[in-house]
Protein backbone atom coordinates (compact mmCIF):
# COMPACT_ATOMS: atom_id res chain seq x y z
CA UNK A 1 0.00 0.00 0.00
CA UNK A 2 1.44 3.45 -0.79
CA UNK A 3 0.94 5.44 2.31
CA UNK A 4 2.17 9.14 0.28
CA UNK A 5 -1.62 9.54 -0.95
CA UNK A 6 -3.52 7.66 2.02
CA UNK A 7 -5.64 10.63 3.45
CA UNK A 8 -5.88 8.36 6.76
CA UNK A 9 -2.72 7.82 7.78
CA UNK A 10 -3.71 5.12 10.41
CA UNK A 11 -4.68 2.70 7.47
CA UNK A 12 -1.20 2.51 6.38
CA UNK A 13 0.95 3.54 8.92
CA UNK A 14 2.71 -0.26 9.85
CA UNK A 15 5.21 -0.80 7.48
CA UNK A 16 5.11 -4.35 5.68
CA UNK A 17 8.83 -5.52 6.41
CA UNK A 18 9.89 -7.79 9.18
CA UNK A 19 9.98 -5.02 11.75
CA UNK A 20 6.38 -3.93 10.91
CA UNK A 21 4.93 -7.85 11.22
CA UNK A 22 6.77 -8.57 14.09
CA UNK A 23 5.88 -5.43 16.15
CA UNK A 24 2.14 -6.73 15.39
CA UNK A 25 2.13 -9.96 16.42
CA UNK A 26 4.26 -8.59 19.61
CA UNK A 27 1.38 -6.21 20.16
CA UNK A 28 -1.45 -8.89 19.30
CA UNK A 29 0.34 -11.64 21.64
CA UNK A 30 1.13 -8.96 24.46
CA UNK A 31 -1.90 -6.32 24.57
CA UNK A 32 -4.69 -9.63 23.23
CA UNK A 33 -3.98 -13.32 23.64
CA UNK A 34 -2.32 -13.30 26.79
CA UNK A 35 -4.37 -11.12 28.74
CA UNK A 36 -7.51 -13.03 27.11
CA UNK A 37 -5.72 -16.68 28.66
CA UNK A 38 -4.93 -15.27 31.54
CA UNK A 39 -8.65 -13.82 32.09
CA UNK A 40 -10.28 -17.43 30.89
CA UNK A 41 -7.52 -19.29 33.46
CA UNK A 42 -8.89 -17.20 35.64
CA UNK A 43 -12.33 -17.55 35.51
CA UNK A 44 -11.83 -21.10 34.48
CA UNK A 45 -10.12 -21.51 37.96
CA UNK A 46 -13.37 -19.73 39.67
CA UNK A 47 -15.92 -21.62 38.11
CA UNK A 48 -14.45 -25.05 39.07
CA UNK A 49 -13.98 -23.86 42.83
CA UNK A 50 -17.64 -22.85 42.77
CA UNK A 51 -18.53 -26.08 40.80
CA UNK A 52 -16.54 -28.15 43.33
CA UNK A 53 -18.09 -26.24 46.37
CA UNK A 54 -21.91 -26.82 44.81
CA UNK A 55 -21.17 -30.74 44.35
CA UNK A 56 -19.65 -30.74 47.98
CA UNK A 57 -22.41 -29.85 49.71
CA UNK A 58 -20.61 -26.79 51.65
CA UNK A 59 -22.81 -23.84 49.79
CA UNK A 60 -26.76 -23.82 50.09
CA UNK A 61 -29.40 -24.54 46.88
CA UNK A 62 -29.67 -20.45 46.26
CA UNK A 63 -26.39 -19.65 47.09
CA UNK A 64 -25.02 -22.18 44.07
CA UNK A 65 -27.82 -20.86 42.12
CA UNK A 66 -26.29 -17.03 42.58
CA UNK A 67 -22.81 -18.77 42.11
CA UNK A 68 -24.21 -20.28 38.68
CA UNK A 69 -25.29 -16.71 37.82
CA UNK A 70 -21.49 -15.20 38.46
CA UNK A 71 -20.17 -17.59 36.20
CA UNK A 72 -22.59 -16.67 33.56
CA UNK A 73 -21.42 -13.65 33.84
CA UNK A 74 -18.11 -14.17 33.68
CA UNK A 75 -18.32 -16.25 31.08
CA UNK A 76 -20.04 -13.04 28.98
CA UNK A 77 -17.61 -11.03 30.06
CA UNK A 78 -14.86 -13.20 28.35
CA UNK A 79 -16.88 -12.97 25.19
CA UNK A 80 -17.03 -9.66 25.45
CA UNK A 81 -13.56 -8.67 25.86
CA UNK A 82 -12.59 -10.63 22.56
CA UNK A 83 -15.88 -8.76 20.79
CA UNK A 84 -14.09 -5.41 21.86
CA UNK A 85 -10.42 -5.40 21.81
CA UNK A 86 -10.16 -8.14 19.60
CA UNK A 87 -10.96 -6.97 16.00
CA UNK A 88 -8.53 -4.24 16.46
CA UNK A 89 -5.80 -6.51 17.52
CA UNK A 90 -6.44 -8.58 14.63
CA UNK A 91 -6.59 -6.12 12.11
CA UNK A 92 -3.52 -4.27 13.10
CA UNK A 93 -1.56 -7.41 13.08
CA UNK A 94 -3.48 -8.49 9.40
CA UNK A 95 -2.05 -4.99 7.93
CA UNK A 96 1.90 -5.36 7.88
CA UNK A 97 1.48 -9.04 6.39
CA UNK A 98 -0.67 -7.20 3.33
CA UNK A 99 -3.63 -9.47 3.77
CA UNK A 100 -5.31 -6.06 3.20
CA UNK A 101 -3.67 -4.79 0.36
CA UNK A 102 -6.36 -5.93 -2.11
CA UNK A 103 -9.16 -4.56 -0.05
CA UNK A 104 -10.61 -0.90 -1.66
CA UNK A 105 -9.51 2.39 0.41
CA UNK A 106 -13.40 2.27 1.27
CA UNK A 107 -13.51 -1.15 2.74
CA UNK A 108 -10.83 -0.42 4.72
CA UNK A 109 -12.17 2.72 6.19
CA UNK A 110 -15.56 0.96 6.64
CA UNK A 111 -14.00 -1.54 8.68
CA UNK A 112 -11.28 0.56 10.43
CA UNK A 113 -14.36 2.49 11.71
CA UNK A 114 -16.54 -0.76 12.96
CA UNK A 115 -13.50 -2.21 14.73
CA UNK A 116 -13.69 1.21 16.59
CA UNK A 117 -16.71 1.19 17.34
CA UNK A 118 -16.30 -2.28 18.42
CA UNK A 119 -13.30 -1.36 20.59
CA UNK A 120 -15.85 1.60 22.71
CA UNK A 121 -18.47 -1.36 23.45
CA UNK A 122 -16.95 -2.84 26.13
CA UNK A 123 -17.93 0.75 27.73
CA UNK A 124 -21.25 0.08 27.32
CA UNK A 125 -21.88 -3.75 27.73
CA UNK A 126 -20.16 -4.02 31.17
CA UNK A 127 -22.43 -1.91 33.02
CA UNK A 128 -25.62 -3.51 30.98
CA UNK A 129 -23.71 -6.97 31.88
CA UNK A 130 -23.48 -6.18 35.56
CA UNK A 131 -27.10 -4.68 35.23
CA UNK A 132 -28.67 -8.00 34.32
CA UNK A 133 -27.12 -10.27 36.85
CA UNK A 134 -26.55 -8.31 40.06
CA UNK A 135 -29.71 -7.14 41.73
CA UNK A 136 -27.78 -4.90 43.76
CA UNK A 137 -26.38 -3.32 40.87
CA UNK A 138 -30.02 -3.06 39.44
CA UNK A 139 -31.40 -1.51 43.03
CA UNK A 140 -28.59 1.19 43.19
CA UNK A 141 -29.22 1.87 39.66
CA UNK A 142 -32.86 2.52 40.40
CA UNK A 143 -32.63 4.08 43.49
CA UNK A 144 -30.17 6.56 42.20
CA UNK A 145 -32.05 7.28 38.87
CA UNK A 146 -35.59 7.90 41.12
CA UNK A 147 -33.64 9.98 43.52
CA UNK A 148 -32.73 12.09 40.48
CA UNK A 149 -36.35 12.05 38.86
CA UNK A 150 -38.05 13.53 42.67
CA UNK A 151 -34.70 15.99 42.65
CA UNK A 152 -35.93 17.17 38.83
CA UNK A 153 -39.86 17.16 39.98
CA UNK A 154 -38.94 19.12 42.92
CA UNK A 155 -36.92 21.93 41.37
CA UNK A 156 -39.32 22.55 38.59
CA UNK A 157 -42.17 22.39 40.85
CA UNK A 158 -40.85 24.84 43.68
CA UNK A 159 -38.82 26.69 42.02
CA UNK A 160 -41.17 27.96 39.37
CA UNK A 161 -42.40 31.61 39.93
CA UNK A 162 -46.11 32.46 40.23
Amino acid sequence: MDCENCADKKLCDIPQNLLGQSSTTLYFLLAFLVPLTVIFALYVKVAIFLHKRGKSGMMCQVAVKSKSNAVRMLIITVFGYVLSPGPAAVLAMLRPFGILNSKSFGCLLLVSWMVDAATYTSSLANPLIYAYYNGAFRQEINRLLCKRKRQIFYNVRFTKSY
